[in-house]
């Protein structure tokens, strides 16, 4: 979670770069930005997979007990 708001605070910090700074910080920047909303999706999308392997893990567990 800290990881993701400090993520979300760069990306805040990264939008506010002039459009008067010279080309290729702007398009190092515009990389900068891509990249941090591509690392917040793949955290959103490991955060599911947690979620679900969370799920699948007591789906198992429950079956396993009904079993016995």
């Amino acid at each position: 979670m800290l990881a993701l708001a400090q993520a979300q605070m760069s990306t805040a910090t990264l939008l506010l770069l002039p459009a008067t700074a010279p080309m290729d910080l702007q398009l190092m920047h515009k990389h900068l930005v891509l990249n941090c909303k591509w690392l917040e999706y793949q955290n959103k999308l490991l955060q599911l997979q947690e979620k679900q392997l969370k799920f699948e893990c007591m789906k198992f567990m429950h079956a396993h007990v009904q079993e016995e």
